[in-house]
């Protein structure tokens, strides 16, 4: 849910950017540099882990639980460590609240 309210913000800050300052894309560098941009891919391979997670539990398939856990647990990307942190940051919390109330 969260990965894709982060393809969202990446789509509406590209739309809002190229409403008002419109420059076509010249070279690699136009993308790379560009936050919008980096936000969807974010968003979409974030997306693509966290529902290959939600498939492989849901029909008990071991290898797609296989990869998720080796994306999260052995990778050197930073962006699935902010993952792992965020996922077991939110399990704490709802752990969390499910005791206190």
């Amino acid at each position: 849910m969260l990965a894709a309210c982060v393809v969202a913000l990446g789509a509406w800050a590209y739309d809002e950017k190229n409403k008002y300052f419109y420059k076509p894309v010249e070279d690699v560098y136009d993308i790379l540099f560009d936050v919008s941009i980096l936000l969807m891919v974010v968003g979409a391979v974030m997306f693509l882990v966290t529902m290959s997670g939600f498939v492989g539990a849901l029909r008990e398939n071991t290898l797609l639980i296989k990869v998720v856990s080796h994306l999260l647990n052995n990778s050197k990307c930073s962006a699935f460590k902010l993952l792992r942190f965020l996922s077991y940051s939110i399990a704490v919390f709802f752990g969390y609240l499910k005791y206190f109330v």
